[in-house]
């Protein structure tokens, strides 16, 4: 079992979705599949503010989860699924 350590949360944009140093998020990271809904569109929204428009990650297990997501949403548009 993983240990989740504390570190802020809420719906300010500017906080960060997924923490480094945090076993937890790096495993959620690791298989975007356990993280929770609301997360996961904010992290959908964030990867598409950081690699289409202009914004940035917050931390790196942030940038490392957006990135895995971005390949798949390449994949997804090169198939016409996703425009």
């Amino acid at each position: 079992m993983t240990v989740h350590r504390p570190h802020p949360i809420g719906a300010d944009p500017e906080v960060a979705i997924l923490w480094d140093n945090c076993e937890r998020c790096t495993q959620h990271a690791r298989n975007l599949w356990e993280l929770d809904v609301h997360n996961s569109r904010r992290l959908v929204r964030r990867m598409l503010q950081a690699e289409l428009g202009g914004g940035r990650y917050l931390t790196e297990t942030e940038a490392a989860a957006g990135r895995s997501l971005y390949r798949a949403y390449v994949l997804l548009e090169k198939a016409g699924v996703v425009s």
